[in-house]
């Protein structure tokens, strides 16, 4: 039963380790891809500086999934947003602090 239970955890951890490579490889070939694209696309706004006013695109023109870039723009407003709120509630507590503090010991000193 003992030999059984160490060929399980056995093959268990060859099977991790290959899906780990695996993995690790996907990963390597989509950042060698994404160079690709950011390569194309460097190249692509050099030579829109270049050319004749007429044939000069907008840098937006260049985006190809506009759906996705108003969805990104949408969570940077909405992080930000709640940045926002945080700090307004850490402004109105460290307020309400301050004036506790004066109302318990400067308020109260003799002059």
């Amino acid at each position: 039963m003992d030999q059984l239970k160490l060929f399980k955890d056995i093959m268990l951890a060859e099977f991790y380790r290959l899906n780990e490579i695996k993995k690790e490889q996907f990963k390597k070939d989509i950042m060698i891809g994404l160079n690709d694209i950011r390569n194309k696309l460097q190249n692509l706004l050099k030579d829109n500086t270049r050319v004749t006013e007429i044939e000069k695109l907008d840098r937006n023109e260049f985006v190809i999934d506009v759906q996705k870039q108003e969805h990104f723009i949408e969570e940077g407003e909405s992080v930000c947003n709640e940045i926002r709120e945080q700090a307004d509630k850490t402004t109105l507590r460290l307020e309400l602090l301050r004036e506790r503090v004066i109302d318990s010991t400067w308020e109260k000193m003799d002059v």
